[in-house]
């Protein structure tokens, strides 16, 4: 049982191809699956590795969008402004003493 992830470079009708970095080399993977995906999106696979760097059976497969991924990081960034001005509001630095002061 293996999980890989990668970018989406060869679509057929029963298997997708996947490129992935392993330690600095890139290694192409066939997935035998007919889970729908895109060129250059990025996949996550759980399943038995056979021969020849082919995944033989699926257990899962995660397609992850690069607009979801920006979504990810936007919602991120945004909370923790959120979280600095909440802690900023009810605490203060006390330069004097060097601690932070409710």
């Amino acid at each position: 049982m293996v999980n890989v992830g990668g970018t989406v470079i060869h679509i057929s009708s029963s298997q997708f191809q996947i490129l992935e970095n392993y330690h600095g080399q890139n290694i192409n993977l066939n997935i035998n699956s007919s889970t729908p995906v895109n060129l250059e999106g990025q996949v996550s696979v759980v399943g038995i590795l056979g021969p020849n760097n082919t995944i033989i059976q699926v257990e899962r497969v995660e397609v992850n969008e690069y607009w979801k991924y920006l979504f990810l990081l936007l919602r991120s960034f945004l909370a923790v402004i959120l979280l600095i001005f909440i802690f900023y509001c009810y605490w203060s630095f006390d330069w004097k003493n060097f601690e932070f002061r409710r």
